[in-house]
């Protein structure tokens, strides 16, 4: 430690350049925390949207039977299902239900 008998006034502009430094640092950290609030934001509303659409393939997963999920396989493999509504019910069924999605990876 310094003996505060030989102690001496700050240099000219010492003052103003700690101000500074410390005006970044609460600058910096509200930078931060401003990112890691959007960050949590950004989070939360992708697990809701991706839960909105997990939750909307499972209305339709039960809607269609495993014995007609089976029955279309090679058709709705080789691309020739016409109707969209089918082609859902049959991509939220094979979401779900392992058992097919097995038979359709075979």
């Amino acid at each position: 430690m310094s003996d505060p008998e030989t102690w001496s006034p700050c240099p000219s502009g010492e003052l103003s350049k700690l101000q500074k430094s410390l005006e970044h640092d609460i600058n910096r950290r509200s930078r931060r925390r401003f990112l890691a609030a959007g960050g949590v934001f950004f989070l939360a509303t992708g697990s809701l949207v991706t839960w909105g659409i997990l939750e909307s393939n499972s209305r339709y997963a039960h809607k269609i039977s495993c014995r007609e999920v089976l029955d279309l396989r090679s058709t709705y493999l080789a691309g020739r299902i016409e109707s969209d509504e089918k082609r859902k019910l049959i991509q939220a069924h094979l979401a779900h239900c392992p058992k097919c999605r097995i038979a359709y990876e075979a």
